[in-house]
C-alpha cells in the first residue's frame, strides 16, 4: 500500500473532497443558470420598454458566470466569491423592473427570480454558514424589495427563498461533518500504516544485523570448529580479515547511492577462496551490472550457500554460476552433497538468502532432496 507524506495529509484536511465537490457542484449551478436564464431572458426583450438594461446585465451574468466557475474549478468555492455573485444577483432584484415584464414578475416564473434561487443555493456551498446565509437572505429581501417598487408583491417568492438557503445550509452541515469525519479516520489509518512501517522497518534492520553476523563472525566461528587442526592461525586470520573487509564494505556503501551500479561477477568472484582449500568454488560468471543493494544481496545469499555446503553437504565441491539474460539476472549455487529436506530450514537459508533477496526485491528458489545435493537459484529482474 502506497503512503502519503504528511505535507499530503495537511492538504487533504484543507480541501476536504466534500468541499472540493461543492466546489464544483456551484460551478455547474452557475452554469446551469446561464443555460436556462439567458434565452428565457432574450424572450422577453420584445416587451421591455428599455431591453438595453437587460442586454448588459445578460452580458454581465455570462461573464461572470465563466469567471465564477473558472475560480470555483481551480481555487474552490471562497466565501469572497460567494459574497460578489449574491451582492450581483440582489442588484438584479432590486432592478427587477428594468430587466423582467410585469406579468412575468407578478407570476414568479422570472428569470431573476430563477436566478436568485440557484444564487441563495450555490452560496451554502461555501460552508461558513454564519456568513453565507445572512449573506444569502439579502437575495430575498432584495427581491421583495425590488417587486414592490413597481408595485408587485413577491411574498411568495421570498418565502420560498428563505427556505430553499436555510434547506441547503442543513444539507451542507451535514455533509460538512460527514467530510471530517471521513477525513478524521483517514488521518488515523495513516498514522497506523505509518507505525506499522516503522515496525516493519525496525525488524528488518534488526534481521539485516543478524543476517551480518551469523555470514561473518559466526561462520567463522564454524569454520574454527570444523579445522581438523589444532592451531588453524592462517585460516583464521584470512577468515577474520574477509569478515572484517565485508563490514568495512557495507559500512561505506550504507553512506552511497543505493542505485549505484556495481560488478555483480566481480563481487561473486570474491567468494572463491572464502572457504578454501577445504571446499573448491568454480565459477561460471557473466558479466552484470546491478545496483548496489542488489548486488550485495545476491553475494549475501551466494555466501550463505556456500557456507552450507562447507558445513552440511559433505563434499568439497560447489558452482556458482551467474546469466543476465535481458532484465533477468540469475545466480546459482549448486552442489552434488548429501542434500535435505528444503521444508525444514534453518535461520541461513530463511533469513540470509531468502530473506536478503526477498528484501531486495528478488527472489530465492531451493530445491534439494536427501541424496540428490542442492540447488539454490537466486532471481533478481530490472524493472
Amino acid at each position: 500500500m502506497g503512503t502519503f507524506r504528511d505535507a499530503d495529509v495537511d492538504r487533504l484536511l484543507r480541501v476536504e473532497p466534500v468541499r472540493a465537490a461543492m466546489s464544483r457542484m456551484a460551478a455547474g449551478l452557475r452554469g446551469s443558470a446561464v443555460v436556462v436564464v439567458v434565452p428565457s431572458a432574450l424572450l422577453g426583450l420584445a416587451e421591455l420598454d428599455t431591453p438595453g438594461w437587460a442586454i448588459l446585465a445578460l452580458v454581465t451574468l455570462s461573464a461572470w458566470t465563466g469567471l465564477y466557475g473558472a475560480i470555483c474549478w481551480i481555487r474552490g468555492l471562497d466565501r469572497w466569491l460567494v459574497v460578489l455573485d449574491v451582492l450581483m444577483t440582489a442588484a438584479f432584484c432590486l432592478f427587477i423592473g428594468e430587466l423582467v415584464p410585469a406579468e412575468a414578475i407578478s407570476g414568479g416564473a422570472s428569470w431573476v427570480a430563477g436566478l436568485a434561487s440557484l444564487t441563495v443555493i450555490a452560496a451554502q456551498l461555501a460552508g461558513g454558514l454564519w456568513i453565507s446565509v445572512p449573506v444569502s437572505l439579502l437575495v430575498p429581501a432584495a427581491l421583495f424589495a425590488g417587486s414592490s417598487s413597481i408595485g408587485v408583491s413577491a411574498a411568495n417568492q421570498t418565502v420560498v427563498l428563505c427556505v430553499q438557503a436555510l434547506a441547503a445550509a442543513a444539507t451542507m452541515i451535514v455533509a460538512t461533518r460527514t467530510g471530517e469525519a471521513a477525513a478524521r479516520v483517514f488521518t488515523e489509518l495513516q498514522a497506523q500504516i505509518r507505525r506499522l512501517e516503522i515496525g516493519r522497518a525496525a525488524r528488518e534492520d534488526a534481521r539485516s544485523h543478524l543476517r551480518t553476523i551469523h555470514n561473518g563472525p559466526l561462520t567463522t566461528l564454524t569454520i574454527a570448529l570444523q579445522l581438523a587442526t589444532p592451531h588453524p592461525g592462517a585460516a583464521l586470520r584470512r577468515h577474520a580479515a574477509a569478515d572484517l573487509r565485508e563490514l568495512s564494505r557495507s559500512a561505506e556503501e550504507a553512506g552511497e547511492e543505493p542505485e549505484r551500479l556495481v560488478r555483480l561477477d566481480r563481487r561473486l568472484a570474491g567468494l572463491a577462496d572464502w572457504h578454501a582449500p577445504q571446499l573448491t568454488v568454480t565459477l561460471e560468471l557473466e558479466p552484470a551490472e546491478v545496483p548496489a543493494t542488489i548486488a550485495a544481496a545476491f553475494t549475501e545469499a551466494a555466501k550463505e550457500s556456500l557456507a552450507n555446503v562447507f558445513k552440511h553437504a559433505g563434499v568439497d565441491r560447489a558452482t556458482i554460476r551467474l546469466t543476465a539474460d535481458g532484465p533477468l539476472v540469475r545466480v546459482t549455487v549448486r552442489d552434488e552433497g548429501r542434500g535435505f529436506d528444503p521444508r525444514r530450514t534453518g535461520f541461513g537459508l530463511r533469513e540470509a538468502v531468502t530473506g536478503a533477496m526477498t528484501a531486495a526485491g528478488g527472489s530465492a528458489a531451493i530445491r534439494a532432496a536427501p541424496g540428490e545435493g542442492t540447488t539454490i537459484v537466486l532471481e533478481w529482474r530490472h524493472e
